[in-house]
């Protein structure tokens, strides 16, 4: 779909799945609503441990990884959508996924 955002935006209801947004995806807000859906998921600490110099991310990035390099690399499209400033040079790992119902 060339947006990247888009996978915070369609979920499985997992555990490590973004979480389902309370409202109807519309196109007069579409854009507002993926920059939220994309900043709120990677905030949520369960999901993504991020600073400066390190960060643990969900294995979405993992396994769609040239979706969020499209524009730049994965530390690039982090820093879009992050309030913290990762370096270039920040180790990166990757969190379990889990796969239990998000109830």
């Amino acid at each position: 779909m060339e947006e990247p955002r888009i996978h915070f935006a369609i979920v499985c209801a997992s555990y490590s799945c973004p979480k389902l947004q309370n409202e109807a995806f519309t196109a007069s807000k579409l854009e507002a609503q993926l920059t939220a859906a994309t900043k709120g998921f990677l905030a949520d600490n369960n999901r993504n441990e991020i600073s400066s110099n390190t960060i643990k991310i969900s294995k979405i990035f993992q396994w769609f990884s040239k979706d969020f390099k499209q524009n730049g690399n994965l530390i690039d499209f982090l820093n879009t959508y992050t309030e913290i400033n990762i370096s270039s040079n920040a180790k990166k790992s990757y969190k379990d996924y889990n796969w239990d119902l998000n109830e």
